[in-house]
């Protein structure tokens, strides 16, 4: 629906941005969950040990490790995926 006056114009197309690879996304990701880890660290220090809110953010602690290790892992799987099957190896 176009109003007085104005041409019906198709919606312009804009190319996509450069797509990051893997290793910078994953490292981006490394890097927030650490700041997230840090800032709930932080948190945490700062509470007491009888406060009821302790257990949430001992929670969050550790959803940010195993966050953490699920990103080194995937690292590590993208870095094996650049090399060649006979160079993981280790013989040529």
């Amino acid at each position: 629906m176009t109003h007085a006056g104005q041409a019906n114009r198709a919606p312009v197309r804009r190319p996509w941005p450069r797509m990051a690879k893997a290793d910078e996304l994953l490292r981006e990701l490394s890097e927030q969950l650490t700041i997230v880890r840090g800032a709930t660290e932080l948190v945490r220090d700062r509470m007491t040990p009888s406060d009821h809110r302790a257990r949430d953010v001992e929670t969050a602690l550790q959803a940010a490790d195993s966050a953490i290790g699920i990103v080194r892992r995937l690292r590590l799987l993208e870095s094996r995926q650049r090399w060649p099957k006979w160079w993981a190896r280790g013989s040529a």
